[in-house]
């Protein structure tokens, strides 16, 4: 039950059942008589009707100002004597913010507080907005890990180790780094480089390198045929082979660069690995040293052997910032991290920041970017760890090669 102090005109509230009863205001420490119910709503009907009236009257009239309304006009309370005094109970509350204490069946004549806070109470943006981040939060966290099911389903490799669609876009990039033609004419050169190539025969000399079951065989489709198939040999052990199968060629990623074609190819396990085609005339050969990325030594070979010479690689290039040992010193070595297509172990690789090499280098990385390239390497002399070497000539960005 509401009621107001007569002396600070404090707005209280009390059980019903402590009507007619004395009391002690909170906010001014006046003595009261806590009117009864009836006597609220009288006074409660009383001062509404003394609002119309006046507000009727202040409408029809120029003068701006209004009277206070009585300090008694909400209820009828007394000021009684301290013998009759009691203590407030804990209900009793003047905070603008206090909890509301009913009893029973609530009047509608008494809600005039309660209606008001319930019209004036703002829409809660705070949690509406909590609710749309939160989902947008969480649709986020679903595309990352389709998007990441998908990469990993594609091609899987051992963790540190390029996959081979990063070396795909990496090398489609490097087929089409020459500067584009003007944007008009970006539609008629790529109609122009589509029909330079015959992708009905292409397809059919990519089944042919897939399905080959001997090196003999598959050296039919490859270029530079006589000087590779000995390197496949090594490569495989053998002249068996185990085919990877074809199943389709994405005609959907295409890149092109004068006599060259790259894409992807999906095998036998339905894995998709990135492939170029070099068109010599008629004849379209796969460029067997990238589909496998091969190099003068595996990595596991180097660590064994720490060879002091030159060793042609093809790595995926990362510029870091990791010295140690041999390299400390920052200022005349550049650091690369350098990982291998299909092999677990990595290798760190330092430059010479002023020599031709680390010229070249600096200019074609960007700190962090995994992007493929050959180089050449080899070890110091008195090598003090395993996996850290000298990068003394980077020879090409990608890993085709033109030359024998």
């Amino acid at each position: 039950m509401p009621f107001q102090c007569p002396s600070c005109f404090g707005l209280l509230r009390v059980t019903r059942e402590e009507a007619n009863s004395h009391g002690r205001c909170p906010s001014c420490a006046a003595r009261l008589l806590i009117p009864s119910l009836e006597e609220v709503k009288v006074a409660f009907q009383k001062n509404t009707s003394q609002a119309d009236q006046e507000e009727s009257s202040l409408q029809n009239s120029p003068a701006l100002e209004r009277e206070a309304p009585e300090a008694a006009s909400y209820a009828k309370a007394e000021m009684v004597e301290p013998s009759d005094e009691k203590e407030l109970e804990p209900g009793w509350n003047s905070s603008p913010r206090r909890k509301k204490h009913f009893v029973g069946q609530k009047d509608k004549t008494l809600d005039w507080e309660e209606d008001q806070e319930t019209q004036s109470r703002p829409f809660p943006w705070l949690i509406a907005g909590s609710a749309v981040m939160f989902l947008v939060l969480l649709g986020g966290v679903g595309v990352f890990y389709l998007r990441s099911q998908t990469t990993s389903s594609e091609d899987s490799v051992s963790s540190g180790v390029p996959s081979l669609l990063d070396v795909a876009r990496a090398e489609s990039r490097n087929l089409q780094a020459e500067t584009l033609p003007p944007e008009e004419d970006m539609v008629v050169q790529s109609v122009e480089d589509f029909e330079q190539f015959d992708l009905e025969v292409v397809q059919k000399v990519i089944k042919g390198f897939l399905n080959a079951e001997t090196v003999t065989e598959r050296g039919k489709y490859v270029r530079f045929s006589e000087e590779v198939v000995p390197l496949m040999k090594k490569f495989y052990g053998g002249e068996d082979l185990e085919p990877e199968g074809f199943r389709s060629l994405d005609q959907s990623k295409i890149a092109y660069r004068d006599a060259y074609l790259s894409s992807f190819v999906q095998m036998k396990d339905f894995t998709n690995s990135p492939i170029a085609i070099e068109r010599k005339g008629d004849l379209y050969l796969v460029d067997w040293e990238s589909w496998v990325g091969y190099g003068d030594l595996k990595v596991e070979e180097m660590i064994v052997q720490k060879p002091t010479e030159d060793v042609t690689m093809r790595v995926i290039f990362q510029r870091k910032n990791y010295y140690n040992f041999s390299f400390i010193d920052d200022k005349k070595w550049a650091s690369f991290r350098l990982t291998f297509l299909k092999q677990e172990r990595s290798l760190w690789a330092y430059v010479d920041r002023e020599s031709e090499a680390g010229k070249k280098l600096l200019m074609n990385a960007n700190l962090g970017a995994e992007q493929p390239g050959l180089v050449k390497v080899k070890y110091p002399k008195n090598a003090r760890a395993d996996d850290q070497v000298i990068l003394t000539d980077f020879i090409t960005s990608g890993w085709i090669f033109n030359e024998r």
